[in-house]
């Protein structure tokens, strides 16, 4: 049904991640074939929680490289990962009904080329952090 699709090399990469009562992929359909490397970006779907093995695709991400993490909200709400756009570093953030961008935040003058080693929600679901 889906292939995990891995981060970037030398970066684990989180391809599942669960909310409170939802799980999300970042992945790629099995019928594209993708075998080894696929080349064109994963999509996040959202696996079904009930034993059903169903999916839905959310989104194709934006950006111009493959993910190293995905990171959710505790409600399953809102679904973010960091990408690069013309050498630039941004954190995209989506809603989880139907995929829409919600944020595309500029930080690269925050990263200056380093790699956040953890990203996440705070608690009360709107701020996130970095580490």
């Amino acid at each position: 049904m889906l292939l995990p699709k891995r981060g970037m090399p030398g970066h684990p990469g989180d391809v599942l991640v669960c909310s409170k009562n939802r799980i999300f992929a970042h992945a790629v359909e099995k019928r594209l074939n993708p075998g080894r490397w696929y080349p064109y970006k994963a999509s996040i779907f959202e696996l079904s929680t009930d034993s059903s093995n169903k999916v839905r695709e959310i989104l194709n991400v934006f950006g111009e490289q493959s993910l190293a993490e995905i990171f959710v909200n505790s409600l399953g709400t809102k679904i973010g990962y960091i990408n690069y756009l013309n050498q630039k570093t941004f954190i995209f953030v989506h809603e989880t009904e139907a995929g829409k961008l919600l944020h595309k935040i500029d930080v690269s003058k925050i990263f200056l080329d380093c790699f956040t080693s953890g990203i996440g929600w705070l608690p009360d679901g709107i701020g996130f952090f970095l580490l």
